[in-house]
């Protein structure tokens, strides 16, 4: 068995967190994480008003993410996000992240996706 998904390979030089462990796969694990858990629970106790619960948290937390936490990341870090966000998708994990480098891709990162 492999290193787990949370073990940062990169031994301090990962000063981000953006570029190692489970941020590889998508940039909004914890979100992801607790709609997935309100989504099992409220499917456990048949709660029509807790599928209700878990599509409201996940629709602000999508808000949140696209218009407060991403642009202050972007003027935070920079170039590095732009380049982190083409390689890593927000909500569905890719398997196999696309690697970029470059001007011209980081440039592409301005435009809106997801």
């Amino acid at each position: 068995m492999g290193p787990s998904p949370w073990h940062c390979r990169s031994r301090g030089r990962c000063r981000t967190g953006l570029t190692c462990g489970a941020m590889l796969s998508t940039r909004g694990i914890g979100t992801l994480g607790g709609v997935i858990l309100i989504v099992g629970i409220a499917l456990w106790h048949r709660s029509a008003f807790g599928l209700g619960l878990a599509a409201m948290m996940f629709l602000v937390m999508h808000l949140v993410v696209v218009y407060l936490e991403e642009p202050g990341l972007e003027k935070r870090f920079g170039d590095s996000y732009r380049e982190y966000r083409l390689n890593v998708r927000r909500w569905v994990p890719r398997i196999v992240p696309r690697h970029r480098s470059g001007p011209e891709h980081v440039a592409a990162a301005d435009r809106p996706r997801d």
